[in-house]
């Protein structure tokens, strides 16, 4: 199993970057957000499964007995006498002084590690490889945990807004979604797979519309599992940090996530002008924010 590593991670290399590459240059004749946002996720992660593949059905060799119908067979070979006595009596007078042996082994020390260096040098940079991605994944992580503890969020006690997110949780067969405010954010977000925090500042100051708009498009979020998506899509980037495209990738679906949750909400709230209203609003809300929290 470890000798088929280095060969793994060359395969996926290789398949996911013809993927990028592939849909990076189709993205932009599919029209649709959603089906965009689609086909960047499949080239993200569908190397992780024509690279796997391969190696699982990968037939195997039985080590020294030959396997037919019947079961192992094995053939006994009779011995000689006189041919063994021979055997042991010429390997004894070809056989080297100890005392040249230990000198051999002490001058070839060198050659040796030499020898063990290239033998082992894959499983080496396997290792090195394997380390860095280890950091920037703990890295990552520890981002994550940070900024949702500098959210500082807190319940908001907010009956319409609310209400509105109990109707379309309800119409979607979907728990109860927790609505929070945060001091620290400078635009709504959707968190995990089931909270919806905004920018305790200003959010009273937005219109009913624009509101609704608002949780709209961080409700079509949830309905998407994008934080989960944007979640492994970072791990991903941070894992495979030598492959450069996957940052590229990232980065297109998330922006294609975005107007797809766009036209999600125009059509629930039945107003593309009100979620642009709305989107103009938190934007001018946000920017005049002193103090804002950055999306690891």
């Amino acid at each position: 199993m470890p000798e088929t590593i280095p060969h793994w991670i060359l395969t996926y290399a290789l398949h996911s970057t013809l993927l990028c590459l592939a849909v990076l240059g189709l993205a932009h004749r599919i029209r649709r957000a959603d089906h965009r946002t689609l086909a960047l996720r499949m080239a993200l992660f569908g190397a992780l499964l024509s690279s796997t593949l391969p190696f699982q059905w990968t037939p195997t060799i039985a080590g020294s007995a030959a396997t037919v119908a019947g079961g192992p067979q094995t053939a006994a070979l009779p011995l000689d006498a006189a041919v063994v006595g021979t055997a042991f009596r010429t390997a004894a007078e070809t056989a080297p002084p100890r005392n040249a042996v230990s000198a051999q082994a002490t001058d070839g020390a060198t050659p040796v590690a030499l020898d063990i260096l290239r033998a082992h040098w894959p499983s080496l940079v396997i290792a090195l490889l394997l380390a860095v991605s280890t950091v920037r994944l703990l890295q990552l992580e520890r981002a994550r945990r940070r900024f949702l503890r500098g959210l500082e969020r807190v319940t908001l006690n907010d009956s319409e807004s609310r209400s509105k997110l109990d109707a379309w949780a309800d119409s979607e067969g979907r728990a109860p979604i927790r609505l929070s405010q945060s001091p620290r954010a400078t635009s709504p977000l959707a968190i995990s797979a089931n909270e919806i925090c905004v920018p305790a500042g200003g959010w009273e100051e937005l219109s009913p519309a624009e509101r609704e708009a608002a949780l709209a498009h961080e409700f079509a979020h949830l309905e998407r599992r994008d934080p989960l998506w944007f979640a492994l899509a970072a791990a991903m980037e941070r894992l495979f940090w030598f492959l450069p495209l996957h940052g590229v990738l990232r980065r297109r679906a998330a922006m294609a996530a975005e107007v797809a949750c766009d036209a999600a909400a125009a059509q629930r709230v039945g107003s593309a002008l009100a979620v642009a209203r709305s989107l103009m609003a938190v934007a001018a809300k946000g920017s005049a924010s002193a103090r804002g929290h950055r999306v690891p």
